[in-house]
């Protein structure tokens, strides 16, 4: 790599870091009340579980074009206020606002992977990471339509009290532009949400309880591409909706 690029790169993830430190000092982290129910647990699973799951809201340009680099910082938002009348009702659930940092890396064959992670913890009451893994399926070239499939996976940590795990599978149709992008994905999610009990857990019965729910997933995605620079804005949709927002450098 040369110099130039290693010097853009070292600019971009400066400021990606400072504004990722900044974006998380103002996210609102989810109490978790305590006293759940069954139908609770459940709903917190399909609102905060589904909600941390991993978006396919990425240029839909492969990066495996040229084995090329992008770093990134991304922002969801999405609402858990429900969640302030269950339980005991001690809460202080909001507006969700996640920051996280991430790379993807252009492989062979047009197939690209991207990881993420929260780089502090936000407030000191959730952790988050995740990832995907990319692959073109088919392209026409005279139509400017692509196909693609996207493998995803998630974790996140709430108080230590409720641990959600995501997997996910989507397939991508995408409308390339010169600079504007347009991708519409369907796909299937499963979430597996768990509970701890005892003295300081959040379950009813006192228990560790589980639960494994499965969701359909779409997407509806645009992308602008400046240069190097790439702005993506999505909605996203398993059981609850939620905006995400990506700033993508590539080189």
């Amino acid at each position: 790599m040369k110099a130039k690029n290693f010097k853009y790169l070292f600019v971009v993830i400066l400021s990606a870091l400072f504004l990722t430190v900044v974006l998380s000092n103002e996210a609102q982290a989810t109490l978790i009340p305590g006293s759940l129910t069954a139908a609770n647990r459940i709903r917190i699973t399909e609102i905060l579980g589904f909600g941390m799951s991993s978006t396919a809201s990425y240029s839909p340009r492969p990066l495996g074009d040229h084995r090329g680099t992008q770093i990134f910082l991304s922002q969801d938002y999405f609402s858990s206020t429900t969640l302030t009348n269950m339980g005991n009702g001690q809460s202080s659930a909001g507006n969700q606002q996640i920051s996280t940092l991430g790379m993807g890396q252009g492989l062979y064959y047009d197939i690209d992977t991207f990881l993420y992670f929260s780089p502090m913890p936000q407030r000191e009451l959730m952790t988050n990471y995740g990832g995907l893994i990319r692959g073109k399926i088919f392209r026409d070239p005279s139509a400017q339509i692509q196909l693609s499939a996207a493998l995803t996976a998630a974790g996140s940590n709430f108080e230590n009290k409720a641990f959600f795990t995501n997997t996910g599978l989507d397939v991508l149709m995408s409308f390339l532009g010169e600079k504007i992008d347009l991708t519409v994905g369907l796909g299937q999610g499963r979430c597996i949400g768990q509970f701890i009990g005892g003295a300081s857990g959040v379950t009813d019965s006192g228990n560790f309880e589980s639960h494994d729910l499965s969701a359909s997933h779409l997407l509806i995605s645009g992308d602008y591409n400046y240069k190097n620079y790439n702005f993506v804005l999505t909605w996203d949709r398993y059981v609850e909706s939620k905006t995400n927002f990506k700033l993508g450098y590539r080189f």
